[in-house]
């Protein structure tokens, strides 16, 4: 573990029902990062732990996809103390959906 670094990334927006956490375990799995990815009610929330070069690969991924998905979307990282996390997880949370996610639901 010497030699890694833990970055917590927060993305503002509406990230749900488009399949944007099970897209970031992926990357986490590619890029051998620890931690987890869990939605709240401002987005999503990322805190990983990996060697600094994977991280910097994983956040370009990111950053590409969040250009082409949404560029208003508000992105905030920072690097904090380690936690040692030994696998990679997406948490759920109850949060409430946005309007037009409701208004779908009850039209089908």
């Amino acid at each position: 573990m010497k030699g890694n670094k833990r970055f917590v990334f927060q993305i503002e927006g509406i990230v749900q029902g488009v399949g944007f956490r099970p897209f970031v375990y992926g990357l986490c799995v590619k890029y051998d990062l620890k931690g987890y990815v869990l939605n709240n009610a401002l987005g999503v929330i990322i805190d990983i732990e990996g060697l600094k070069d994977t991280l910097d690969n994983f956040e370009m991924a990111l950053l590409l996809l969040e250009l082409i998905l949404s560029p208003k979307k508000n992105y905030l990282w920072s690097i904090i103390q380690l936690l040692k996390y030994t696998k990679v997880i997406v948490r759920l949370q109850n949060i409430l959906l946005c309007p037009q996610i409701c208004h779908c639901v009850m039209s089908v």
